[in-house]
């Protein structure tokens, strides 16, 4: 009885590993504003998502925020909506800015003004 040479694997698993290691990098990186952001105060830092606020003052903070709701029945029509934001971030806090409330993946935001 004669068995079929074994083909290696290594290159397909190093493919499928440069993939995801690919693909996690993309999903690990900052998110970019939409414009550049109005000039932050010292010690208050703001992501995609969260600011956070080393101060020992209660800042303002509004922008837009770009959502991008999922393709519900997969015909790839997915949609994106800017929602406009404005949150209080208190003093030595980490603040979730309120955007994206629908359950829609923000992917982008500009802040526009912090008083």
């Amino acid at each position: 009885m004669t068995t079929a040479p074994r083909i290696p694997m290594a290159p397909r698993s190093l493919a499928c590993l440069l993939l995801l290691a690919g693909s996690a990098a993309v999903a690990l990186a900052p998110v970019a504003s939409a414009d550049e952001d109005v000039a932050l105060p010292a010690g208050l830092h703001c992501d995609v998502l969260d600011c956070t606020n080393d101060t020992d003052t209660t800042y303002t903070v509004s922008g837009y925020m770009w959502c991008e709701s999922s393709d519900a029945d997969g015909n790839g029509g997915g949609s994106s909506q800017q929602d406009p934001f404005t949150d209080k971030v208190p003093a030595h806090s980490r603040y979730r800015l309120s955007s994206c409330t629908s359950g829609e993946s923000p992917y982008l935001r500009r802040i526009d003004s912090v008083n």
